[in-house]
């Protein structure tokens, strides 16, 4: 019997433990010196610092790690993750079913899918590349099964964990690939480790410092856990907090009149344990809504469970960075009911205990009103009130909604872009804040 927190705990901290390249500190401790600028082996490198260490701000670390430094003109740098919660990859990044994809709803689909295919591309491509990323994460192709009314057809290609009816099909013009999200963001955790990205988890932003020229200088941060403080070198400042971020900008930059008109959009969800055999299969999406005519989705993890979300709630209230929201006791009651009857409980022709739930909880996702992310630098009238030639050097990775994952890979690639000076891969006038 497996757990996905106790083995989630176990990766991480055997990871932890052999990261002395990543200089990775679980409790956020400070370096024994502080500085304006870092030394890596003796030589002066900007530094970048990167709040958040959910899908996005991993993906953005992971792909500034892999550029920076290849050539003279994009010099290495020295960068480091924030994370409020006590571990990478929590809220809404790990507790979702999974799904990779590029369909997106009307009216932001069609400004929204160029970024969705560029990204998807990118998934695929680390899944060819990396036999390590197809075994952490469960990976499969056209593992994302959407479940309409019908005949029957195609469902015998459903997983071994779900009861298949008769009177169902599989919609594959929108089938797509799955993966595991526990697993993944124990890949983009070593990965990023491993490029040498320092992550400091437990530990927030409070403050900046600039120089007389209005260039950044230093980001204060602060261990939750100790209460302890301490001046972090900064050069070039990411907000990816997910749905924190409003809050974040205007408490690191009191004079900002930046209005990102952030939208509520939160959901409760479960997880059971698989008590099915775990096969290569296993890893699955598979999505209800058209059967029960509301949100509900389900994903199989190659770690022995299944994690369920239901309908989405927009007036929910945002909990602190690192805390946590309770679940509405009505829709995990109603995640059960469907539960018993989708998914499959007869092994060995016996019958099957109730369904043995590991964790609950609620997620909220970083939504803005026109539906559309946002990729971007910063104008200093946002963040200041005063215009200058002088780039503030501050970005923000945000707003991605229920699409986070699917587009985490590319919108990480595109904000490393961007903080590099390169010159973006696909056109991304359409999420800046210009």
């Amino acid at each position: 019997m497996r757990f996905s927190c106790i083995s989630s705990t176990i990766d991480r901290l055997f990871w932890f433990l052999r990261s002395e390249r990543g200089r990775s500190r679980p409790l956020g401790r400070p370096s024994a010196k502080s500085s304006t600028w870092n030394l890596v082996d003796g030589e002066e490198v900007e530094s970048v610092v990167i709040v958040g260490g959910g899908v996005i701000g991993l993906c953005i670390a992971y792909n500034l790690a892999k550029e920076a430094g290849k050539s003279e003109k994009v010099p290495r740098r020295n960068i480091t993750v924030l994370e409020a919660a006590s571990s990478t990859f929590p809220a809404s990044s790990s507790h979702n079913t999974g799904c990779l994809h590029y369909v997106f709803p009307e009216p932001f689909g069609e400004d929204i899918t160029p970024l969705g295919k560029y990204s998807y591309e990118l998934w695929r491509s680390v899944a060819e590349e990396h036999l390590q990323f197809n075994a952490d994460t469960g990976y499969r192709a056209n593992s994302f099964y959407p479940v309409v009314p019908g005949e029957g057809r195609g469902i015998n290609a459903l997983p071994n964990w779900i009861e298949p009816q008769k009177d169902w099909d599989i919609d594959w013009e929108q089938s797509g690939p799955a993966c595991a999200t526990v697993g993944l963001g124990i890949w983009l955790e070593r990965e990023c480790v491993t490029e040498g990205v320092d992550i400091r988890t437990s530990t927030t932003a409070t403050g900046v410092a600039s120089a007389e020229n209005g260039t950044l200088k230093s980001v204060q941060c602060s261990i939750l856990a100790t209460g302890e403080s301490y001046s972090l070198p900064c050069q070039k400042l990411v907000i990816a907090a997910g749905p924190w971020s409003p809050s974040l900008i205007q408490s690191l930059f009191p004079n900002s009149t930046l209005d990102l008109q952030p939208s509520t959009n939160a959901a409760d969800w479960m997880v059971f344990q698989n008590l099915n055999p775990v096969t290569a299969d296993t890893t699955s999406v598979v999505f209800f809504d058209d059967i029960v005519h509301e949100k509900l989705e389900y994903g199989g993890r190659n770690n022995g469970s299944i994690f369920v979300c239901g309908r989405r709630n927009f007036t929910a209230t945002l909990p602190p960075p690192g805390k946590e929201d309770e679940p509405d006791k009505i829709v995990l009651s109603d995640l059960i009911q469907y539960s018993r009857r989708f998914i499959h409980q007869d092994i060995e022709a016996g019958a099957c205990p109730a369904l043995p739930i590991q964790e609950k909880g609620r997620s909220f996702r970083p939504s803005t009103v026109t539906g559309l992310p946002l990729i971007s630098e910063i104008p200093s009238e946002k963040l200041s009130r005063v215009e200058s030639e002088v780039p503030t050097d501050v970005f923000l990775c945000y707003g991605h909604g229920s699409y986070g994952l699917t587009l985490g890979m590319g919108s990480g690639k595109l904000m490393a872009q961007v903080i590099l000076g390169l010159k973006p891969d696909i056109d991304i006038s359409k999420f800046t804040l210009s």
